[in-house]
């Protein structure tokens, strides 16, 4: 969600991929997200210098460390228009190793919404 609100925020086409047509759009990166190692990986075909690999599932393939400059942003809530995230604030204040981050974007809910349940403070380093 900070991945796809960074590149929104750069201005980049973002595509959240939801079915199989979806995986023929012409991209410049592609981020793949997996967090189990009991789950398959993609096709070898994603797998080149333009991949970003992301979570727990790619720990033995060398995943991705988001920047802080994209740790900063907020997260893209409507990446999932139909799920519950929307109606929730996510919060980061350190990087993974515990560094402080020195500026952070509002994490307050950017959708539309009235109804917000709790705020998820999403910090691995505590």
């Amino acid at each position: 969600m900070k991945v796809s609100s960074y590149h929104h925020q750069k201005g980049d086409v973002v595509t959240f991929v939801q079915h199989e047509v979806d995986t023929k759009r012409p991209y410049d990166i592609i981020y793949l997200a997996k967090q189990s190692t009991d789950l398959r990986n993609p096709p070898a075909d994603y797998f080149d210098r333009r991949t970003r690999l992301l979570g727990k599932g790619f720990k033995y393939l060398g995943c991705w460390k988001m920047p802080p400059v994209v740790l900063a942003c907020r997260p893209d809530y409507l990446l999932y228009p139909d799920n519950i995230l929307p109606k929730i604030h996510f919060a980061q204040f350190f990087t993974e190793k515990g560094a402080r981050l020195n500026v952070i974007q509002d994490y307050h809910n950017a959708a539309d919404t009235k109804e917000l349940y709790q705020t998820l403070i999403v910090d691995r380093a505590f």
